[in-house]
């Protein structure tokens, strides 16, 4: 099983989580036929919250999703929390400058310095989503138009014409206007990432035993992206037991 594998197959954990959040549900396929080799070298293969979007894109589209896939399913970040370590750079030294990153809102970047102290602690969470942390909406969307995208990787989706276009059909130029498509639109594309790179005939296995994630591929937390995937979903499943 590799970490696009794994992924998918966490997927099943989601929708009753997103949907606590006012999020939507939806039905996920199950059944799929999966490979019986991990390798934690394959990390590099992952979105990383370093990556351009040129980068993105590649990885995305290596695995069959395009940009209009790409950019919804980092959507799911209208949720969740990251660490400090993944984007301080960006508030205090961006591209060894000495200076922010000046993609970064002004107030929003007071806002994460407060929360993010140069020198502080790494290890400290953040909200992906700086208006509505716990709620499954556009607001991510919004964050990233006005600059207070938190991950690089999340900003620099308003910095191609074609991502863009996508954060502004979701974003929406007037309140409220377009703001359920995201929720029409998410699910096609966790079902279709579920979908990618299924074994066929008796090629690898129907899995029927839940395996700690952590221990089944060996990752460990300098695997950054991965690691907090894991680590989020892994939650919603305990909550559920």
């Amino acid at each position: 099983m590799d970490q696009w594998t794994l992924i998918k197959e966490l997927i099943k954990l989601t929708p009753e989580k997103k949907w606590q959040s006012g999020g939507p549900s939806w039905l996920v396929p199950t059944g799929r036929r999966d490979g019986r080799i991990s390798s934690s070298n394959q990390a590099s293969n992952m979105p990383s919250p370093l990556d351009p979007v040129s980068v993105q894109k590649q990885k995305f589209s290596a695995k069959g999703l395009d940009v209009h896939d790409l950019v919804t399913l980092l959507g799911a970040h209208t949720i969740g929390q990251t660490d400090c370590r993944f984007f301080s750079y960006r508030l205090y030294n961006f591209t060894t400058t000495g200076n922010a990153d000046p993609t970064i809102n002004q107030s929003f970047l007071e806002l994460l310095q407060a929360q993010c102290p140069k020198n502080g602690d790494g290890l400290r969470k953040v909200a992906l989503d700086k208006d509505s942390p716990v709620k499954f909406d556009v607001s991510y969307f919004k964050n990233v138009r006005d600059g207070s995208g938190v991950l690089e990787s999340d900003q620099r989706l308003w910095e191609d014409p074609a991502t863009k276009s996508v954060v502004q059909n979701y974003a929406g130029n007037i309140r409220g206007i377009l703001g359920l498509r995201f929720e029409f639109e998410f699910p096609k594309a966790m079902i279709k990432l579920s979908s990618i790179e299924v074994k066929a005939g008796s090629q690898g296995e129907i899995r029927k035993i839940e395996m700690d994630c952590f221990d089944a591929l060996s990752i460990t937390k300098s695997d950054s992206v991965l690691y907090k995937i894991v680590r989020e979903i892994s939650s919603m499943k305990n909550e559920f037991r």
